[in-house]
């Protein structure tokens, strides 16, 4: 049985009385870090002389897949704390100062994008869960965010702290419980993480240090969550069927986290890995069991990418077929580890990845934490199915000359030679009111290029061959000759 949505797109029906998500939004700071600018960054910023600290962070930087990140740190908050890159200063007062607001204001902003999508006015919320590892103070986050959105005062919240990598899982299941107890309540879930309080000088005795530098990021996401979806004014995307959390008992210290004078102190056991590979088919299973389900590769799996390592063994153990975790490795690629946000954003990239012919319907939502903590959510699919024009897949291509905006000046005056100090000094001003952070350049016309670059990447993502494509349409305002793009583009690619 399918219903439509308020688009008038086919889908499948929700099962009455289960919790649904009816919306999705994310939010980052301003600061985009690509991955190999980090270490000249990181190494400046801390002032590190030691050659062998700063080879080891350029093998992590490689080896943990990820490209690109959002930070809140930034050289103003530098300037105005020089104390936070010098070891042992106590900084946790200065820390808060930056990390209390920048937190909310990266929730607020996810939690409007949400509410655009879903729709309804922001007073028909009836609940809030908001989530951070990333502030202390009373009252909390929860307040500021349901004040600065306009809730009703007498919306019910709900604060999860300091839970790490696996909060935004862990919301979800409070949300889905919230909902299902409450007949027509609509929850926002509301998530958001910055490295302020992790954020130190590099110091051999503390390796993971290295490890946080070069993984982790900062953002917010949210959810709107309800059953029963109200028919022409809701259109919800996935059903979280079940959900279920597990420690490992005697594991509590293999990931520690301890808050003293000088911010967070991280520890991250050698055997993590290891530790989730030998629990994690059994745990797998008990979700699955609830729907009849009996193979990993009949489901889409939307895991929190806590690093590489712990994606290639869950990938290996439970022998899913290579493209099961592409949502997950795309948004640690793009994202980074950015703790309780990040299956939100592996979500997203599933809802697309779902719109596709033939999509699974059920899959598995997982996340680990300190604990060691498991939680998995049975989903199910309630995306759009043929019958309508859908995006089937996307695709993207850059040259490989990547230009941070703090660095276009210098490039520019030196290439073109230029020695008037006024024409500087007014691109130095132009570069900041632009608002853009980094650009992709080429110096010769390779539009044709990019575009087959990004086509390839497409078609691989849709999954058919290239010959199935009936018709082509190239759009560009950067070449100029005949024949166009567009034939050269089908003679490589068709």
């Amino acid at each position: 049985m399918s219903k439509t949505d308020h688009n008038g797109a086919p889908r499948r029906a929700s099962t009455p009385g289960k919790a649904t998500v009816l919306a999705i939004g994310k939010a980052f700071p301003s600061q985009l870090i690509p991955q190999e600018y980090l270490v000249e960054g990181y190494i400046r910023d801390t002032k590190c002389q030691d050659v062998s600290i700063r080879e080891k962070l350029e093998r992590l930087c490689k080896t943990t897949t990820v490209k690109t990140r959002y930070t809140v740190m930034c050289k103003e908050i530098l300037d105005k704390y020089p104390e936070l890159a010098i070891e042992g200063s106590p900084t946790i007062k200065q820390r808060l100062e930056v990390a209390n607001p920048a937190v909310v204001e990266m929730a607020l902003e996810a939690s409007l994008g949400c509410i655009k999508e879903w729709g309804r006015p922001a007073i028909d919320i009836t609940h809030i869960i908001y989530v951070s590892s990333s502030e202390i103070r009373l009252p909390g986050g929860d307040l500021y965010l349901a004040t600065e959105l306009g809730l009703r005062n007498d919306v019910n919240r709900v604060m999860l702290y300091f839970l790490g990598c696996y909060g935004g899982a862990t919301g979800l299941r409070v949300a889905k419980d919230i909902a299902e107890n409450n007949p027509g309540s609509r929850v926002l879930l509301t998530t958001s993480e910055t490295t302020i309080l992790g954020f130190r000088p590099p110091n051999k005795a503390r390796p993971y240090d290295l490890v946080g530098a070069a993984l982790f990021g900062d953002g917010a996401a949210a959810v709107i969550i309800g059953t029963d979806p109200v028919t022409g004014k809701e259109s919800p995307f996935m059903e979280l069927n079940y959900a279920v959390q597990q420690f490992l008992p005697g594991t509590q210290n293999v990931i520690d986290g301890c808050l003293t004078e000088e911010g967070i102190n991280f520890k991250l056991g050698r055997d993590l890995p290891q530790k989730i590979e030998d629990n994690i088919e059994a745990f797998c299973r008990k979700l699955m069991s609830k729907a009849g389900l009996t193979e990993f590769n009949d489901l889409f799996w939307a895991v929190h990418p806590g690093g590489p390592a712990i994606l290639n063994r869950l990938e290996k153990t439970l022998k899913l077929r290579e493209g099961k975790l592409e949502c997950s490795r795309r948004a640690l690629k793009d994202y980074g580890n950015v703790s309780s946000n990040t299956i939100f954003y592996v979500m997203e990239y599933m809802r697309e990845e779902l719109k596709r012919e033939e999509g699974e319907e059920w899959g598995l939502a997982l996340a680990f934490g300190p604990g060691i903590t498991f939680e998995g959510i049975l989903l199910r699919t309630l995306a759009s199915t043929p019958g309508k024009a859908t995006v089937l897949a996307i695709g993207k291509a850059f040259p490989s000359q990547l230009i941070p905006q703090e660095y276009l000046v210098e490039g520019y005056i030196r290439d073109t030679k230029c020695q008037d100090v006024s024409i500087k000094e007014k691109l130095e001003r132009l570069c900041k009111t632009t608002t853009v952070k980094t650009r992709l350049e080429v110096t010769n016309p390779a539009v044709v290029e990019m575009a087959l670059q990004a086509s390839l990447g497409c078609i691989k993502e849709w999954g058919r061959p290239a010959a199935d494509i009936t018709h082509i349409i190239y759009v560009s305002s950067s070449e100029i000759r005949l024949p166009g793009g567009d034939l050269y583009l089908v003679i490589v690619v068709v």
